[in-house]
């Protein structure tokens, strides 16, 4: 999307805030009553963290993160799409604070997607374009 972790521009929020042991994709197949109590007592911090830090656009890299985000505010989609294997959604969350942009896919992209290296920036392309269709300001 043309942003940045080291000018500040962007940052990683979790759903699940602490690590876990096994780590959180494996957890969730050898205990999933464990991994979903803990992803229900996170999912508070997730939505504080929404609602009190000045984001512009939240980035969802899965559907599983979009559904848990969904969960936590009101998710409006307005825009999707698809490329290769991937369905991109574009739209907007809304929160007390007001409503921020929301770009998502559904499949993680270290995952197979049929996506080329080189078809990354396009779908980061494509999103920001979508957000700034809606409003969002990135910059």
């Amino acid at each position: 999307m043309g942003l940045s972790f080291r000018d500040r521009a962007v940052c990683h929020l979790d759903l699940v805030q602490e690590a876990t042991d096994p780590v959180w994709s494996s957890l969730e197949k050898i205990n999933p009553q464990e991994a979903d109590a803990v992803l229900r007592r996170d999912l508070t911090f997730l939505s504080r963290q929404l609602e009190d830090f000045p984001f512009r656009a939240v980035v969802c890299t899965s559907a599983r993160v979009l559904e848990e985000v969904s969960t936590t505010a009101r998710v409006q989609i307005k825009f999707t799409g698809k490329m290769a294997r991937l369905t991109w959604y574009v739209g907007k969350i809304h929160l007390n604070r007001g409503s921020v942009g929301l770009a998502a896919w559904n499949i993680p992209l270290k995952r197979a997607t049929g996506l080329k290296a080189k078809d990354e920036p396009e779908l980061g392309g494509v999103l920001r374009r979508h957000l700034e269709l809606l409003g969002t300001k990135l910059n």
